[in-house]
């Protein structure tokens, strides 16, 4: 306390615990552990650094790929690394780049091994609402061309049918 009130910054142990992991995983490249530990403190760091919770998001992912690259089969593995896409795919779409959001989105769905209840539908929700965000700035077709497969045939009809890929209309009428 006494410390916070005279503006006296606390000793961050983040930058040492990172080398340090760093120097477990160069002696050791296929102990599973240190990258674990290394994914597990940038999830953490993702939490308390808003500014950069993305960045933090994608090292975890990285070393989580890497695990599963050298071969574990422990589920858990990939069930947190789905999971890691997953929220990467939230910071994105807080960021304002739905784009980047449903390329997380597909890399956390697309994990081998993972449990995917409950991704399908926030997949669909997202391409929903980013389908919605071009059409309403009158890029439907944009939508439709790089949503792909996402998009229902249903959906597809009902962007180009009530957002159809034009700014304004204009009419003149001679009497």
């Amino acid at each position: 306390e006494t410390a916070a009130r005279e503006e006296v910054p606390f000793e961050d142990p983040f930058a040492e615990a990172v080398a340090a992991l760093h120097a477990a995983i160069q002696s050791s490249p296929d102990d599973a552990a240190p990258r674990l530990t290394l994914a597990e403190l940038y999830i953490a760091r993702a939490s308390t650094a808003t500014d950069l919770t993305l960045n933090y998001l994608l090292l975890a992912a990285q070393e989580l790929e890497e695990v599963l690259a050298r071969g574990t089969d422990d589920d858990r593995v990939a069930n947190l690394l789905s999971r890691v896409y997953y929220d990467a795919a939230q910071a994105a779409n807080g960021l304002d780049d739905p784009a980047a959001a449903l390329e997380y989105l597909q890399k956390a769905y697309d994990v081998p091994g993972a449990d995917q209840q409950g991704q399908t539908i926030a997949r669909e929700d997202m391409a929903l609402y980013w389908a919605l965000d071009l059409a309403k700035k009158g890029q439907s077709a944009r939508a439709i061309e790089q949503l792909g497969d996402l998009l229902s045939p249903g959906m597809r009809d009902a962007l180009t049918r009530y957002a159809p890929p034009f700014r304004s209309v204009r009419a003149e009428m001679v009497l």
